[in-house]
């Protein structure tokens, strides 16, 4: 199956609409994107818990954690749930795809293809 959008590095946000340790989210390719800063991290939009959009009043826990603010699911760098706001671990949770993201010259890029290949 063939895509209706180009594949390649898009930019996203400039670097200066968001400081380490805030959340933003952004849209591109009609999909949302969340984001988040201790270095570029982008994902898909929403906590698997109860769907809850991250980009949309998610905060930073640290340097190490993306906390859901509707039931306070930390994610750790790798999108894995590191902990509940029960303060356990739920077993096989974690955030959606993780995008390649990179910033250069003062934006944000996310790295979008169609099959989900990493960037060449």
């Amino acid at each position: 199956m063939t895509s209706p959008y180009p594949e390649g590095w898009f930019a996203i946000l400039a670097s200066d609409e968001i400081r380490p340790g805030e959340v933003a989210a952004a849209r591109l390719m009609n999909e949302d994107a969340m984001l988040y800063r201790t270095d570029a991290r982008v994902y898909e939009t929403y906590c698997p818990h109860l769907d809850t959009h991250l980009g949309h009043g998610g905060c930073i826990d640290g340097e190490d954690h993306l906390v859901c603010l509707f039931h306070a699911f930390a994610y750790d760098k790798q999108g894995a749930c590191a902990r509940t706001g029960g303060g356990d671990r739920p077993r096989r949770v974690s955030l959606g795809h993780r995008r390649p993201a990179h910033e250069v010259n003062g934006l944000l890029y996310m790295w979008h293809r169609h099959a989900g290949s990493p960037p060449a």
